[in-house]
């Protein structure tokens, strides 16, 4: 043994060298593994812990909180930017109304602003609605309170409003319609005779959409929508001032109701805006009709009907143009965000005109078509008449002779015409290319078109 190991001294050696290294990468690959393990097991707990946050609702952490908070007062502001636009046409011109006659300083808020000046109104102005020499006085010490800011408030807001508007004689209902545009309904406040001043109102806005659309106009659209307008035989019931300074009684204003009033005004301003985009299509050649949806018995209770949070009033109307005119008359009613009318198409429908549907019948059955001719109707051929004692009365000789020679040319100069069409191609013989069917290029289109706004300032 002894001799052995003298012998293997160095072979020995290796192997106890050797097995010492064997031993220690053990233990490392022992350590490393249980480490990795370990490690493993740490990220499944994290998997499952990062799983349940994104599927639970954790509350904010205290230093979040403003900056949320920031978020929600930016998004806010956004959205009641953005939604104030819809069916706010005038919101631009309503702001710098209130910015001037307020007072309103940079940083402060135009629709806090405005809703004091408004709450102030309705307490003075707005409670005496049924005693009209009242409202009047407390309108004309609102006046003189904002006496120094009114003016420049007021031409501050025509300079805005005047390119967005049909609004007629806008000088004389500057303040009415800077009041409207803020959410103060339109009652002729402070005027005289309210009921009939209205009605002059009325007419002025009806000429001036007549004169705007001109030779477009057909009778039975003059009225706008409006079937009793220039009627009598209807009061608006609003206390006229007498000259004592009293109440007074209810004065005659033709055919609205005093309730009506306010949806009217609204009524008027659509209808213009409508009108003002009809004409702007120069294709269109005529507007035959145009209704008002929701007028019942003369009442305008369900013109304006709630959808969610905005409001909704329906219109149709006839015009008569060509097919790309219509189209583009449907695209005129597409989202302004620089005006902010927000219109929907609900549907437009196409007539053909009768001239067409004539053509139509003559060319697919000429028979049926020449019967149905009223000219042929009108002028029957000729029947010969027999003589006293039922001899056939004889033409003169000289006559019948040119007849048959008139006839004998015409059927040589037919037989030549169809001989030389038959020798021509196809695509040189008369009357080829012609329009048989549907050369016509006018047709009556009928659209159903909805107005929306943001309801609850109004």
């Amino acid at each position: 043994m002894n001799r052995f190991v003298k012998q293997n001294m160095l072979l020995i050696s290796v192997m106890s060298v050797s097995s010492v290294i064997i031993l220690a990468l053990i233990i490392y690959s022992g350590i490393v593994y249980f480490q990795m393990s370990q490690c493993i097991s740490e990220t499944e707990d994290l998997r499952k812990k990062i799983s349940d946050l994104i599927a639970a609702s954790p509350a904010p952490v205290d230093g979040n909180k403003p900056l949320i908070e920031k978020d929600i007062e930016l998004y806010t502001k956004l959205n009641t930017a953005i939604s104030s636009r819809i069916g706010r046409p005038y919101q631009k011109a309503a702001d710098r109304f209130v910015e001037v006659l307020m007072g309103v300083k940079k940083g402060e808020s135009i629709e806090e602003a405005r809703k004091k000046f408004v709450s102030e109104y309705n307490e003075t102005v707005g409670k005496f609605d049924d005693r009209q020499a009242d409202q009047t006085i407390e309108l004309r010490k609102l006046e003189r309170k904002y006496a120094r800011t009114l003016g420049p408030a007021l031409t501050a807001f025509k300079k805005i409003v005047e390119p967005l508007t049909q609004e007629p004689d806008l000088d004389n209902y500057a303040e009415e319609f800077a009041f409207f545009t803020i959410g103060i309904p339109r009652k002729m406040q402070g005027r005289r005779d309210p009921g009939n001043d209205f009605l002059i109102y009325c007419r002025k806005y009806r000429e001036k959409l007549v004169q705007m659309l001109g030779a477009k106009m057909r009778p039975e659209a003059d009225s706008l929508g409006f079937p009793f307008f220039g009627e009598g035989g209807a009061t608006v019931a609003v206390a006229a001032a007498s000259p004592e300074g009293g109440e007074g009684q209810a004065a005659p204003a033709g055919p609205f109701r005093r309730e009506d009033i306010p949806r009217i005004a609204r009524l008027w301003d659509i209808i213009g805006d409508i009108c003002r985009r009809i004409n702007s299509i120069a294709g269109v050649k005529s507007l035959n009709f145009f209704r008002i949806r929701g007028i019942a018995n003369g009442a305008y209770d369900n013109t304006f009907v709630a959808q969610g949070s905005y409001v909704v009033s329906h219109y149709s109307f006839e015009v008569v143009a060509p097919l790309k005119d219509i189209r583009a008359l449907a695209d005129a009613f597409s989202y302004d965000p620089v005006i902010g009318r927000f219109y929907v198409v609900r549907s437009v429908f196409i007539y053909a005109p009768e001239t067409e549907v004539a053509s139509a019948q003559q060319l697919l059955n000429p028979q049926s078509a020449m019967e149905t001719d009223p000219e042929k109707k009108d002028n029957p051929a000729p029947v010969r008449r027999r003589g006293r004692r039922g001899a056939v009365v004889e033409e003169e000789p000289q006559a019948s002779a040119e007849k048959d020679k008139e006839k004998e040319l015409q059927a040589k100069w037919r037989e030549e015409f169809e001989k030389r069409e038959k020798s021509l191609p196809f695509y040189q013989r008369s009357g080829y290319g012609d329009v048989k069917l549907g050369g016509v290029t006018d047709f009556r289109a009928v659209f159903d078109v909805d107005h929306v706004e943001l309801g609850g300032l109004y």
